[in-house]
């Protein structure tokens, strides 16, 4: 389950964890929809993305500390996009989450670990 704590709602029932090099690799390519997915980092990065064979999505970036600190909106496939920050924790979800939720910048965000 994925939890905006700062507004107290509900962002997903449940995730897929990438953790591993292969799973990072495929992340949400070859999907027709999306699906919550959570990147887990061993150090804060920027990070280089690509939404190639990817359906359109929602970016949240977190920090160490679960804080959003960098959002990007119903990101269409086929395109690059580079963090402005350095990331912990990278959420990948379906498009309109983030204005379903109203998420913004600076709210916690908290889910259970798999």
């Amino acid at each position: 389950m994925i939890i905006n704590k700062t507004r107290d709602i509900r962002i997903a029932d449940s995730y897929i964890k990438c953790d591993s090099f292969f799973s990072k690799l495929i992340g949400m390519m070859f999907k027709s929809k999306a699906e919550p997915l959570i990147f887990f980092n061993k150090h804060e990065n920027k990070l280089n993305l690509h939404s190639f064979f990817c359906p359109e999505m929602d970016l949240i970036f977190l920090n160490w500390n679960y804080k959003i600190i960098e959002i990007k909106e119903n990101w269409k496939p086929w395109g690059f996009y580079q963090s402005k920050n350095k990331v912990k924790y990278l959420l990948e979800l379906p498009a309109g989450t983030i204005s379903k939720s109203k998420t913004e910048v600076g709210d916690i965000i908290e889910f259970s670990v798999l």
